[in-house]
């Protein structure tokens, strides 16, 4: 009996910059990774030691830009103003009886601030990319419209499947 195996797949996406749609101006983004810092638990009569969740290392994320574009530079120029991406993308969901069976959107809601603006590696007959840093204080990840994982770093939100994960540790910090 064949197993139904879903296989999904994601091929591309589309940026925007607030409400200023950016296709066509970059040719990668990196999303942050979200990595947790660990502490060390050593206690007496234990034979290990565990490592538990301390907090979240700083969110980054960058942006290679295929060219220089006034629109985008003039939004990013300030380090102190926090800009909102959205990048969204179609996920193509293959099973093995009939092939592309369903697609679904997928967004990622991003607030960032630059970094590191680099202005350009020139070299001859190359086209010039830059690849733009960005510390990233918020980011929502949805699939078909349900938030998979949110994270603001500021105001101590993190949600996982829908479920606010903090939300007994903010009232009890506040």
């Amino acid at each position: 009996m064949p197993r139904n195996i879903e296989m999904n797949n994601v091929t591309n996406c589309s940026i925007l910059l607030g409400n200023m749609s950016l296709v066509g101006t970059a040719s990668e983004v990196k999303l942050p990774t979200v990595k947790w810092k660990k502490v060390d638990h050593k206690s007496l009569g234990m034979i290990g030691t565990p490592q538990l969740p301390a907090g979240v290392e700083p969110l980054e994320m960058s942006i290679k830009w295929n060219g220089p574009y006034k629109a985008v530079l003039s939004r990013i120029g300030n380090p102190f103003t926090a800009q909102k991406y959205v990048i969204q993308s179609a996920v193509d969901s293959y099973d093995g009886n009939t092939g592309l069976s369903r697609r679904i959107e997928q967004v990622h809601y991003v607030t960032a601030m630059t970094t590191d603006i680099p202005q350009g590696d020139f070299a001859a007959h190359e086209k010039v990319e830059t690849e733009v840093m960005y510390t990233v204080t918020h980011v929502r990840h949805e699939l078909d419209g349900e938030v998979m994982l949110e994270i603001d770093v500021i105001n101590n939100i993190y949600i996982v499947n829908g479920v606010d994960v903090l939300a007994d540790w903010r009232q009890i910090m506040q």
